[in-house]
């Protein structure tokens, strides 16, 4: 088991570093027909659903700190549309003053940060 481990992690760190951009997209290529084929006998949408997750989640695997970024947007993003789902549900009035945090500088600041780190 220690020896799979360490080969695993010789073949990220390979990944990451070392490897050509062919390599890379080849490997994130591999994910989504990985989804696909695992969504294989669902309905369209699950295909595409399993193969998006697929490729993102091999992609998070080559480049971690992008991924770090675009989950942490992704999620004040799904945050803000649920506030304003919720509201809209129970009745009540959005004001645009709630969200002025949410705006593209802070986006863009928070993700050249993780970058830098």
């Amino acid at each position: 088991m220690l020896i799979v481990k360490c080969i695993a992690l010789d073949n990220v760190r390979y990944l990451r570093h070392r490897a050509p951009d062919e390599v890379r997209y080849g490997f994130m290529a591999g994910g989504g027909l990985l989804g696909l084929i695992y969504g294989i006998r669902r309905g369209m949408i699950r295909k595409l659903f399993y193969a998006t997750v697929g490729t993102a989640t091999a992609a998070s695997i080559i480049y971690p700190k992008e991924a770090k970024g675009y989950a942490l947007i992704a999620f004040c993003t799904a945050k803000k549309y649920a506030t304003i789902g919720y509201n809209f549900v129970a009745g009540g009035r959005f004001s645009s003053d709630t969200f002025t945090s949410f705006s593209s500088d802070y986006f863009a600041h928070v993700f050249v940060h993780i970058l830098c780190i």
